[in-house]
Parts: C-alpha cells; structure tokens; sequence
C-alpha cells in the first residue's frame, strides 16, 4: 500500500503542543482515527481526525525522507493503547 507523510499536532494543557511527522499508509491512518493513544505514561487520548493531517503522497520524498530518517518527533502509530474483549 502506498505510503504518505503525515503530521501529528495536537494542544495539551499540561504539555503544550506534542507533535511529530511520520510515514504511514492511508489505512494505518484511517485505523488509528478514534483510537487511545498514550502520551507520557499519564495522559491518555482520542486520536481525532484533525490531530493528523496529510504532509504528501509523493512517492519520492517519501523515499527519501525514510532514506535518511528524516521523520522526528511524536508517532501516534506506536502510542495506540491496545484493550482486550472486556475493555481492559
């Protein structure tokens, strides 16, 4: 599936802006939307459809940037809190 680079942004109170750009796919993305992230062990949170938005499809920056490990900050897609049947 085709990769995209994305942007994570979003306000907290207690922390001030946390953001991040990564690589990811259109459904990793769609997948990650009203999931529970973790932020510092203690701040749990919705991923809503504004926290993430579309940096660029092209495939050569893409390329590029994952050639170089250009991607830096927060990465909602390892922060997603994982509940089993009963919630927990």
């Amino acid at each position: 599936m085709k990769q995209a680079l994305y942007k994570f942004s979003r306000y907290f109170k207690e922390f001030g802006i946390i953001e991040g750009t990564f690589i990811a796919t259109a459904e990793e993305i769609k997948e990650l939307i009203g999931k529970e992230i973790s932020i510092y062990d203690t701040l749990k949170v919705i991923v809503q459809e504004k926290d993430v938005i579309l940096i660029s499809d092209d495939q050569k920056l893409v390329d590029i940037i994952l050639q170089y490990s250009l991607c830096n900050g927060f990465n909602p897609l390892f922060c997603v809190e994982e509940h089993d049947e009963n919630g927990d």
